[in-house]
């Protein structure tokens, strides 16, 4: 039996296999806030099942917030998962999820990069003697095609740190900074821990546009660089991203590139003018960043921007950087500090969207509070309205508030296209139907929302309540040509269905 069908197999034993109720499917909001983990990265897997590029697992999460099962499931209508072992589970936790007081079973969808077995070293190099005195430690970052920080940072034996800052990091230039030596110390027993001039020196995966990270370590007249470019996708030793990790740590970099409070005094000492746009802009950037961003407004950056240019707003405002990243306490810290007063049209109608694309009713409902409700724009409610309803996840109570608030389901967004050729959950289907969207209203390309839909339950929901809907020859012709596109097969099925029912009727 070939590989992939055993998978199958398995995966649906070990969904099916549970002792108590069936897990409830929890929305990816309420699994995030329940998560202990940051990025769910997961090594030494098998490559047949190894995904170091990212993929989706489902997973089902006990009552005390420990995994059960894993398997991997790329796609939202794949009929089957492929099953990951107990072994790299035990480490997943979730806070137990709970339910009028009571803990319960759930199922979760999460992002995760699946890392191939390691690639042991060929041949044993010795570590030099320590000689503390000729240590140089680098560590090189480069840019990729995005906004990757790239800079070059240093450590002597002597616990001097030379950082040089080049492009996408909060300071620029060259900066020094020094350590205690027992910290040079500890890092150095860990590059000695990890064999490090036994590993190979480069580690190169078949993609582009990513950074490169290079280590350079000498002692003792040996030197030993190793290149890093997505290494951990081909089988390149956790151990060396963890010495990329532990350089950073130890030089305390984060002050140079992403910014901390110490950032915050570094630049007052260099007189920088806490008012000025760039200011704004770092806030801008900082939103993601508590300590930083709380430093930042003490010392004096304004929460809104100057618009003494006659620019009605900023490319992006720090308001709409915190719903869009959906940081809440920074959106807080802002609506405490005035930031949402006399808030422009145009802000009004991007603060609105990017609370949409969260699918947040929270951050929705105190959106539409800020301001009149003739402030916000019918096109940037209708386009606020897709974006929450073409959520995977169970988003109704974002829907709801958008309905509420006088969205019309029938108008068309800045695309040409309606709110339901996105949706891809029947009962979100069925919620804006009920607040009075037509059925047969057409998009830009002359089609209804049953041709338009993308998704193939929708779609078979739309086939049950569209009039006349299939019963019109062309409709269900058009719906044919599209499913066999989409190879929806269900809708085929149903299309069968109907067509032998006008054929031989009871």
């Amino acid at each position: 039996m070939h590989k992939l069908q055993v998978s199958a197999i398995l995966g649906t034993l070990l969904l099916a296999s549970s002792c108590g109720p069936a897990p409830i499917e929890v929305d990816s909001r309420e699994a995030s806030e329940h998560q202990l983990f940051d990025t769910l990265r997961l090594y030494g897997i098998p490559d047949y099942l190894a995904e170091p590029f990212g993929t989706d697992l489902t997973l089902t999460v006990n009552e005390e917030g420990h995994v059960d099962t894993a398997c991997i499931q790329p796609y939202v209508d794949e009929g089957y998962c492929r099953p990951l072992g107990a072994r790299y589970l035990k480490d997943i936790r979730y806070r137990p999820f709970m339910r009028n007081g009571t803990a319960i079973a759930v199922k979760v969808r999460v992002a995760a990069d699946l890392y191939p077995i390691e690639r042991k070293p060929s041949k044993n190099i010795p570590f030099p003697p320590r000689d503390l005195s000729t240590l140089r430690i680098e560590l090189w970052r480069s840019g990729c095609f995005g906004s990757c920080p790239s800079y070059l940072v240093s450590i002597d034996g002597k616990g001097n740190i030379v950082w040089s800052g080049g492009d996408y990091t909060v300071l620029s230039g060259k900066y020094r900074a020094k350590i205690p030596v027992g910290e040079v110390q500890r890092l150095v027993d860990m590059f000695a821990a990890a064999n490090f001039y036994s590993l190979e020196d480069e580690y190169v995966a078949r993609v582009t546009d990513n950074p490169s990270d290079i280590i350079i370590f000498s002692m003792g007249g040996r030197r030993k660089m190793i290149i890093d470019y997505v290494g951990l996708a081909v089988g390149m030793p956790k151990s060396v991203a963890d010495l990329e990790a532990a350089i950073d740590a130890t030089a305390g970099t984060e002050r140079w590139v992403r910014g901390t409070p110490e950032t915050v005094e570094i630049l007052k000492k260099q007189n920088f003018n806490f008012k000025s746009k760039s200011a704004y802009e770092m806030l801008v950037e900082a939103v993601d960043r508590p300590a930083f961003f709380k430093a930042l407004i003490a010392a004096g950056v304004p929460v809104t921007p100057d618009r003494s240019d006659g620019s009605s707003r900023p490319i992006l405002s720090a308001l709409t950087a915190a719903v869009s990243l959906g940081e809440r306490e920074a959106f807080a810290i802002l609506m405490a500090a005035g930031a949402a007063k006399n808030l422009p049209p145009a802000e009004a109608d991007e603060l609105l969207l990017a609370a949409a694309k969260n699918a947040d009713p929270q951050l929705i409902k105190t959106v539409l509070a800020l301001a009149p409700d003739s402030v916000f724009s019918a096109t940037a409610k209708v386009e606020a309205l897709k974006e929450a309803s073409g959520k995977h996840f169970d988003k109704h109570g974002a829907v709801a508030i958008l309905l509420a608030a006088g969205t019309d389901p029938n108008r068309l967004d800045v695309k040409g296209e309606t709110v339901f050729d996105w949706i891809s959950d029947p009962a979100i289907a069925a919620q804006i139907i009920a607040a009075g969207a037509d059925l047969n209203r057409k998009n830009k390309s002359g089609l209804i929302p049953l041709l338009s839909n993308h998704n193939e339950e929708t779609t078979l929901y739309l086939m049950k309540v569209t009039k006349p809907g299939i019963a019109d020859p062309v409709v269900a012709r058009a719906l044919k040509k599209r499913a066999e596109q989409f190879e929806f097969k269900k809708v085929l099925a149903q299309l069968q269905r109907h067509q032998r029912a006008l054929t031989f009727p009871r």
